[in-house]
């Protein structure tokens, strides 16, 4: 939050009546009186919000049948080596089925 208002001449009422007391002392004559000057310093944060681009290469899909056959080549090693998860085997078994199905169905 940013300050508000002028800065202040006491940091408590204490030292402003001891400042007085100095004062009225010094017009008096009876002490010296010391100007001091301050430097405040003020801190101040701000948000930094960056953006990042990141590129990727997207794959692509298969143009030709040789690589639909090097990817149910390299889904069956991964499947034989246990490199597929259990919860995924429902999904690729529908996906499956429904691919065996089509290939009858086009060789029929």
């Amino acid at each position: 939050m940013p300050a508000r208002g002028r800065i202040p001449k006491w940091c408590s009422d204490t030292c402003r009546h001891r400042a007085w007391e100095q004062r009225r002392a010094a017009a008096a004559g009876l002490c010296a009186v010391d100007v001091v000057e301050r430097v405040v310093e003020v801190v101040k944060t701000q948000r930094v919000v960056e953006q990042v681009r990141v590129e990727m290469a997207a794959e692509s899909r298969p143009r030709a049948s040789s690589d639909y056959a090097e990817i149910l080549f390299e889904l069956s090693l991964r499947l034989d080596t246990g490199r597929i998860y259990d919860r995924d085997l429902g999904s690729l078994t529908s996906a499956m089925t429904t691919l065996i199905d089509a290939l009858n169905r086009r060789l029929k």
